[in-house]
């Protein structure tokens, strides 16, 4: 199977895990395609990056991440860049202020854009550990954001 039709059954199966199992439940199954800890979905409102579903694999109370302002978050740099890949943060130049550097060591994130086309949030996976998404999966998941973006707009 090539790369767009293993991406085309993938979305299929996020379209799934949407219908049967809800937000959380697809962001489960978002995580267990990769060796990150958390993956959440973001939303940003009023200069917050509101959580609006979240997976800890260590099933964690993450109250602590339900908000975030948006000049501490990563989400800034994915609104910025269009994506934000940092492995290991404690050795990424580009984070050497950053408020969360001691605390988060890798992070992934993808934009959601609203029917619009404004900036949504953010899809991402993020750990407390170094940490690496594979250039398939980074692949699939610009696939997945509209199909995700399609279900929140429903709620």
């Amino acid at each position: 199977m090539n790369d767009s039709s293993s991406h085309a059954v993938d979305t299929e199966r996020l379209r799934s895990e949407l219908q049967l199992a809800g937000l959380d439940g697809a962001v489960k199954w978002l995580n267990a395609r990769t060796s990150y800890r958390y993956t959440g979905i973001y939303h940003l409102t009023d200069a917050t990056m509101r959580m609006v579903a979240i997976f800890d694999r260590k099933g964690e109370d993450v109250t602590a991440l339900t908000v975030i302002p948006f000049g501490d978050s990563f989400c800034q740099f994915v609104m910025s860049d269009g994506v934000f890949n940092a492995n290991d943060i404690a050795n990424d130049l580009r984070l050497t202020n950053h408020a969360f550097r001691d605390i988060v060591a890798s992070y992934f994130g993808l934009p959601l854009f609203s029917e619009a086309g404004g900036f949504y949030g953010t899809l991402c996976h993020f750990d407390v550990v170094p940490n690496a998404v594979n250039d398939a999966e980074i692949a699939f998941l610009y696939s997945a954001t509209p199909v995700l973006m399609e279900h929140l707009r429903q709620l």
